[in-house]
């Protein structure tokens, strides 16, 4: 027969420890019922400063603080450092503020017919002449030549479309082929510009496109020059989803905070579904914490056992993790750490998990013995 030799184990000091942690809990009940309730409520004066701590940029939010492409990046940004007089396209890597938009015919065919470009150059010129936004103090109208980035001090203005517009003409100096066009002394690059495309099989020059590229960059220093340039992308953005109307062409856009838009219209869309989920878990958790019993008398007979039933250990269980919740990211906030919009998602699973342990102390309780006195 072997003996088996005796191994260290953590589990009868634990067991030791929450038995007189549980004793000391119920010595001085009042005093910790009362507590952590102020204290989550001072905490969460923290809570005021949510916004301004608050970080969408999804730079930040979704990599790592000394993420090898940051380093790589800044190295880029000396050494082609952004010059708002001195701008090109593909040549800057700090661009912050802008609006892409993409244009397809409605009938999926080419965009290079006469028709098409006439109608994508009239958004084109719209965008840039006609919608504005107003100063801080409602004095003047900026438009699109008031916050571009150019070069001597000439906007970018999608001179490609005008190219494709006079393609029969251009046509005769300048070689369209894709990527890369034209000459020695007339480059043209369109691996940007046009997509989904169809080249010459004999001279390999573009002979349709299905896509076509529109670019507007704008300023974004200093501080009051950017906040301009986001309110254009916004009134830009308001045109395009409820003023552009084109028997001709489809468009899909983007502009520098449209993935920080998504992640709070995630965040909003999330709020009432964890409220929602909070709800019913309380509702389930409470309904679980009841025990019935069968008299003997009467078999028929079903009533709520109120010795085993124990609703108050889960609704304890439930405000301890709401507690817990209010108190940790009060706290944080007011420490000045920053609210990573990643993080919506974490008070739902620590109330599921709170939830998990309010079971165990019901099933605890279900598995002590009758017998025993409930008095320290």
């Amino acid at each position: 027969m072997v003996l088996l030799k005796s191994c260290f184990s953590l589990e009868p000091l634990f067991c030791r420890f929450f038995y007189l942690f549980g004793t000391f809990v119920y010595r001085y009940r009042w005093p910790i019922v009362v507590i952590p309730p102020l204290l989550s409520a001072c905490f969460s004066v923290g809570f005021i400063w949510v916004f301004d701590l608050r970080v969408d940029d999804p730079a930040y939010v979704f990599t790592p603080r000394d993420a090898r492409w940051k380093r790589e990046l800044g190295t880029f940004s000396r050494l082609w450092p952004l010059d708002e007089n001195k701008f090109i396209a593909g040549k800057s890597f700090e661009t912050k503020r802008f609006v892409n938009i993409l244009c397809k015919a409605k009938d999926g065919g080419n965009v290079l017919q006469p028709e098409i470009l006439d109608e994508i150059d009239l958004l084109n010129r719209f965008i840039s002449e006609n919608i504005t936004v107003p100063t801080t103090d409602g004095r003047f109208q900026l438009s699109y030549q008031d916050l571009c980035l150019g070069y001597d001090w000439k906007c970018s203005a999608n001179e490609h479309i005008e190219m494709f517009r006079q393609m029969t003409q251009v046509g005769r100096v300048i070689e369209l082929t894709y990527p890369k066009g034209g000459n020695k002394d007339t480059p043209a690059y369109l691996g940007t510009a046009i997509g989904d495309i169809k080249l010459n099989k004999t001279d390999g020059t573009v002979q349709a496109a299905k896509i076509i590229q529109m670019f507007f960059f704008l300023k974004q220093e200093p501080a009051n020059v950017r906040k301009y340039s986001t309110d254009f992308e916004y009134a830009v953005e308001r045109f395009l989803l409820h003023g552009f109307e084109s028997p001709l062409i489809d468009i899909s856009f983007a502009h520098y905070q449209s993935i920080e838009d998504g992640l709070d219209e995630n965040a909003r869309r999330f709020f009432p579904n964890f409220v929602t989920s909070v709800i019913a878990l309380t509702i389930f958790c409470i309904a679980c914490a009841f025990t019935f019993r069968v008299h003997n008398e009467n078999k028929s007979k079903i009533s709520i056992d109120w010795i085993r039933s124990k609703p108050l250990v889960a609704c304890a269980g439930l405000l301890t993790t709401l507690f817990a919740l209010i108190s940790s990211f009060g706290l944080l906030l007011l420490l000045g750490i920053p609210y990573n919009v990643i993080n919506t998602i974490i008070p739902f699973l620590i109330i599921a998990v709170g939830v998990d342990d309010m079971f165990v102390l019901n099933a605890c309780w279900s598995a002590t013995a009758k017998s025993k006195n409930f008095n320290c």
